[in-house]
C-alpha cells in the first residue's frame, strides 16, 4: 500500500514530552558505565511495599504494642520506646518478609545497569528478584564486609543494602536515632565515601530527607576532601523540587550535588526512562511484530568501518584505513561498538553494503533493546500540515520489520516505556528537498525518546551534517584491501588465486575492497572461471548489477543506467 494512504497500526494521539534535562540524558547515555544507582523507597512502593508504617503498626498491635498511626519514623520511635531497638528491628524485618513483592520494569532495567552495582536504602529483596528475572546473579551485601569494596563479577549484580536487609534484622538501620549513629560509624562512612568517590551517583525513588544526617555529612566530606569529585544527581518531581528547594540548598552548595527535576506524572515515567537510558530493555509482550527483516547476503563479512570526523580529507581517511588494515591504532569499528554509540550515522557510496550492515546489526545477540529496520524514504508520506513530526515517526516505526519473533509492537506506550534500536536505512533515498524535514523529525524523536538507539545510513550528503551537529557520531565504510582479502577467504577462494588475480588484473584488484564488486568477482572465482579469460566482464558485471539496483531505486528502466562510466559507481 502506498505510504501516503497507509492506515496507522495504532492511532498515536498524544505525545507529551518527558522533560528530562538534556545534560542529564547525555550523562546517562555516554557515561552510564560509571553510574551507581542509589535506590530508595519510591521504587519499592509500586513493587508491593506500599505502606510499611501502617503494616508495622498492625503487626505491633497484634503483639500487644499500642502505636499511633503515622509515618515510618514516628512509628519506629514509638516502638523503640516500648519494645527496644532489637525487637523493633525484628518486627520491621518480619513485616517486610511477609509482604509479597513483584519487581517493576524500572527495577529490572536498573538490574542491568552497566556498573553492575546498585546501592539501596531499602530492606526488601526487590532488586535481587529483579536481577534474577533479567538473568543476572544477585550478590546482596551489607556495608560491614570487605566484599563491599570489591567489584562484581561479569554477570553479577551487587546489591549493597546500606541500611540493612530484612533477612538480617540486626543489620537494619531504623530511621531516627539509629541512622544518626551512622555518622560516627567509621566502617560505614568509609564504604559510603569510597563508593561516592568511584562512581557518579544517581538517586532513584529517594528523597534525601533532612533526617539522613549521615548522608549529609558524607557528602560534605567528599566535597571538602576530594577535589574533582563527580556531581551526584537526585531525581525529584518538579513540585517536590520546588517545595524542598530550601531544604536541599546546603547540599547543592557543596558543588557536588544537583537536583534533576522531572515532570509530575502518576507513573513517574521519566524515572523509568532514566533507567532505560542506563540499561536499554523491553518487557515481553503478547503482541509482537509480525514482519521480519530480510536476511543479509550469504558470506557476509563485517565492513571496513571507521569513525571519521566530519570534513576529514581523503588523505587522512586513506591513512586511517591503512592503519586499521595493519592492525594499528583503534582498528576497525565492530558492529557492537557501532550499536553502543546509540546515535550514529554511517556514510558510504553506493555498493558499500550499508543496508547489509543494518540487516546484520539487527541480529546482533545479547542486546537489551529490540531492533527494527526502518525505510526512511517512507517518512515524507506520513507528514501532514497539522501533525507533530514525532507522531509521523511513531507511525513509521510501527510498520518496521523486526529481527526475531519476540519484538513487541512499538505502540505509543512501548515507545515510552521500552527501548528499541531504530536502524534507519537510506536517508539519501528520501526524495530531493525532503531530507532536511526527515532529519528534523528523526532528531525530534531522539529528543522525545532518548532511551532508543538511532543508526542512520546514507551515501554522502550535505544534509547528514545536521545529524552529526546534533551529537550523532560519524562513521564511514571505506574501501579496504584487507577487507577484500578477508571476504575472499570467507568465500573459500585460495590465496594463490587471489594473488594471480591481483597480478593479471590490477584494476579489478583495486575493486576488491568494495563489497558489491568483491561479491561479483568472488562468485566468478568460486565458479572456477579463469580471471584472465574475461577480465572486462569482471569489471563490468558489478557495474551492471549496481546500475540495475540504482535504477530500481529511482523508478527508472533497469537498463537506463547500464552505460554509466565505471568511476560513477562506488569509486
Amino acid at each position: 500500500m502506498p505510504a501516503t494512504t497507509r492506515e496507522p497500526r495504532q492511532p498515536l494521539i498524544q505525545m507529551d514530552a518527558e522533560g528530562l534535562p538534556t545534560d542529564f540524558v547525555e550523562l546517562l547515555r555516554t557515561r552510564g558505565e560509571r553510574v551507581l544507582p542509589c535506590v530508595g523507597a519510591g521504587l519499592s512502593i509500586p513493587a508491593g511495599i506500599r505502606d510499611l508504617a501502617s503494616d508495622l503498626t498492625r503487626m505491633a498491635s497484634a503483639r500487644g504494642a499500642e502505636v499511633d498511626a503515622g509515618d515510618l519514623s514516628s512509628v519506629v520511635q514509638a516502638l523503640e520506646s516500648q519494645c527496644g531497638v532489637e525487637a523493633t528491628q525484628q518486627m520491621v524485618a518480619e513485616t517486610i518478609i511477609a509482604t509479597p513483592v513483584s519487581p517493576t520494569p524500572t527495577q529490572r532495567a536498573l538490574a542491568l545497569c552497566p556498573s553492575r552495582i546498585i546501592a539501596t536504602f531499602n530492606y526488601d529483596n526487590c532488586l535481587e528478584l529483579a536481577a534474577e528475572q533479567v538473568g543476572r546473579t544477585p550478590r546482596p551485601l551489607l556495608p560491614n564486609t570487605a566484599d563491599a569494596f570489591r567489584r562484581p563479577g561479569p554477570n553479577e549484580l551487587v546489591v549493597l543494602h546500606l541500611h540493612g536487609a530484612a533477612n538480617n534484622p540486626a543489620s537494619i538501620v531504623l530511621p531516627g536515632r539509629t541512622s544518626e549513629r551512622l555518622r560516627r560509624h567509621e566502617l560505614f562512612m568509609r564504604v559510603l565515601t569510597a563508593l561516592w568517590a568511584q562512581y557518579i551517583v544517581v538517586y532513584f525513588g529517594f528523597s534525601f530527607a533532612q533526617t539522613e544526617v549521615h548522608l549529609f555529612d558524607a557528602l560534605g566530606w567528599v566535597a571538602r576532601e576530594l577535589p574533582g569529585a563527580d556531581t551526584q544527581r537526585l531525581l525529584l518531581r518538579e513540585p517536590e523540587a520546588q517545595e524542598r528547594g530550601e531544604q536541599l540548598v546546603s547540599l547543592v552548595a557543596t558543588g557536588v550535588f544537583e537536583v534533576v527535576p522531572y515532570p509530575d506524572t502518576p507513573d513517574h515515567r521519566a524515572v523509568h526512562q532514566a533507567a532505560l537510558l542506563l540499561a536499554p530493555t523491553n518487557e515481553p509482550a503478547a503482541d509482537n511484530v509480525q514482519g521480519t527483516a530480510a536476511e543479509p547476503t550469504p558470506h557476509y563479512e563485517a565492513p571496513a568501518l571507521l569513525e571519521i570526523e566530519p570534513g576529514a580529507d581523503s588523505t587522512t581517511v586513506r591513512a586511517e584505513t591503512l592503519r586499521a588494515d595493519w592492525g594499528m591504532g583503534a582498528g576497525w569499528v565492530t558492529i557492537p561498538e557501532l550499536l553502543d554509540a546509540r546515535r550514529a550515522v554511517v556514510i558510504a557510496p553506493p555498493g558499500m553494503g550499508k543496508t547489509q550492515l543494518l540487516r546484520v546489526s539487527g541480529r546482533e545477540p545479547d542486546r537489551g533493546e529490540k531492533a527494527l529496520l526502518i525505510a526512511l524514504k517512507e517518512l515524507p508520506g506520513l507528514f501532514d500540515a497539522d501533525e507533530d513530526p514525532v507522531r509521523a515517526v511513531a507511525r513509521l516505526v510501527a510498520d518496521g520489520p523486526a529481527f526475531d519473533s519476540a519484538t513487541p509492537v512499538p505502540s505509543r506506550e512501548r515507545l515510552e516505556d521500552g527501548s528499541y534500536m531504530f536502524l534507519l536505512d537510506a536517508l539519501d533515498e528520501v526524495p530531493p528537498g525532503g531530507q532536511a524535514e526527515v532529519i528534523d523529525a528523526v532528531l525530534a524523536a531522539a529528543d522525545r525518546w532518548p532511551q532508543h538507539g538511532y543508526v542512520v545510513t546514507t551515501r554522502p550528503t550535505v544534509d547528514a551534517g545536521s545529524l552529526i551537529a546534533r551529537g550523532f557520531r560519524s562513521f564511514r565504510i571505506v574501501s579496504s584491501s584487507g577487507w577484500g582479502n578477508r571476504y575472499l577467504q570467507r568465500r573459500g577462494v585460495p590465496t594463490g588465486r587471489v594473488e594471480e588475480l591481483r597480478a593479471r588484473a590490477p584494476t579489478v584488484a583495486n575493486l576488491l575492497g568494495i563489497p558489491t564488486y568483491a561479491a561479483a568477482i568472488a562468485e566468478r572465482l568460486v565458479e572456477g572461471i579463469d580471471p584472465s579469460d574475461r577480465p572486462l566482464d569482471l569489471l563490468l558485471d558489478p557495474v551492471r548489477s549496481l546500475a540495475r539496483i540504482e535504477a530500481e531505486k529511482q523508478g527508472k528502466p533497469a537498463d537506463c543506467l547500464s552505460s554509466a562510466p565505471l568511476g560513477g559507481w562506488g569509486s
